[in-house]
């Protein structure tokens, strides 16, 4: 069907995607694109190419077709991760390059101020490197460097209208820019595994890496200075970067990180998913947990007020009063969280589907390769 394609003179498109520290809702993000773009008649073929460090193994793609750099978060890495990744473009020779995250996003927009710019560029930050908790000098800075690199940029595809107004905010090119929302399957088969919980307590469910901006400090440091009655709290992930140390109290459960595949095995075992992010371009783990008719309580930072409706889908909290947190927490009961599982599913449903997601990109796709 593909070859017909070529020969009848329709859109076709060869598709490259390149991540850094691949890994958690990202892996998430990239493992939806590649399996609806492997599918489509207008797709040639599709590539990936990831760091071979804090990078997740599996993804919905001929392992054949993965790339793995090597890479570390240094100068000379950097350096060996321009040149083979030039050399991947100039192998692939993709009508698409698809970037995710900030440091892909600065690597191979930067090869394009030296070469020839043959294929699309497609830019994905997944949370603005300005949106996080950092000076305003640190903010200006890193506004400035992606306004320079938005010149070896065809579009810019913000993930919630939080990222969009951000970006908006600090200059980026409003002409390049659009909103397309994550999203994520709507097919979750999930099999049984040993998870042995107290069904008379309401169990929490965290799920993310252990970093400064996914909060989970602050849910430690909760639950080490409070007995929450009846409140059990659970973990899944893995500290990824090296500066990253947390200390889990002995009232709190550590399941170790989990492969994206499983992770609705875990999910739907639980009350409700806790998400304390500092900041956050989206959120895909609230999307996971309402296609599992799961309840959530957020942080109210980024753009996680945007997917919860407080008092339907779920409680929205201040990260920034301990207080606030544990007044949430206390407050929730299960046959109303429950309910809120059902109402959120309806409302992911109608909005956060992966198959409206991918329609909008691989439009975008077709309208820069027709241009």
């Amino acid at each position: 069907m593909k070859s017909n394609l070529i020969n009848l003179g329709g859109i076709i498109m060869k598709v490259l995607h390149v991540g850094e520290y691949v890994n958690g809702g990202v892996a998430t993000y990239i493992n939806e694109l590649l399996e609806y773009q492997l599918a489509d008649p207008t797709v040639e073929d599709v590539f990936l190419a990831i760091s071979d460090y804090n990078s997740e193994m599996n993804f919905n793609i001929d392992e054949k077709k993965i790339f793995r750099y090597k890479y570390k978060r240094n100068i000379i890495y950097i350096f060996i991760a321009l040149f083979t990744l030039n050399n991947i473009i100039n192998k692939v020779k993709p009508d698409i390059i698809h970037l995710h995250s900030t440091f892909a996003g600065i690597m191979v927009r930067l090869l394009f101020f030296i070469k020839k710019k043959d294929s699309h560029i497609i830019y994905t930050p997944h949370g603005w490197s300005f949106i996080m908790d950092i000076s305003k000098f640190k903010k200006r800075i890193f506004s400035i460097v992606e306004k320079i690199l938005s010149n070896r940029t065809d579009k810019i595809i913000n993930i919630s209208q939080f990222e969009y107004d951000e970006s908006m905010k600090y200059g980026l090119p409003e002409a390049k820019s659009v909103i397309v929302h994550s999203g994520v399957k709507i097919s979750n088969r999930t099999k049984k595994i040993d998870l042995k919980l107290d069904s008379n307590k309401i169990n929490l469910l965290f799920i993310g890496r252990f970093d400064y901006a996914k909060g989970l400090d602050i849910l430690l440091e909760l639950f080490k200075r409070n007995n929450i009655k009846d409140r059990e709290l659970y973990i899944i992930g893995a500290s990824v970067l090296k500066d990253t140390k947390v200390v889990i109290p002995k009232n709190v459960h550590e399941l170790g990180w989990v492969n994206h595949n499983e992770i609705d095995d875990y999910i739907v075992n639980f009350d409700a998913i806790i998400v304390p992010s500092r900041w956050e371009g989206f959120g895909l783990v609230v999307l996971e947990a309402m296609r599992n008719k799961k309840a959530v309580l957020v942080s109210s930072r980024g753009a996680l007020p945007e997917l919860v409706i407080e008092g339907l889908n779920g409680f929205i909290f201040d990260i920034n009063s301990s207080e606030d947190v544990l007044k949430c927490i206390s407050k929730i009961r299960k046959d109303e969280l429950e309910k809120m599982g059902i109402e959120g599913y309806k409302l992911f449903k109608s909005k956060y589907t992966s198959k409206n997601m991918n329609k909008s990109i691989l439009s975008i796709y077709k309208q820069c390769h027709e241009n």
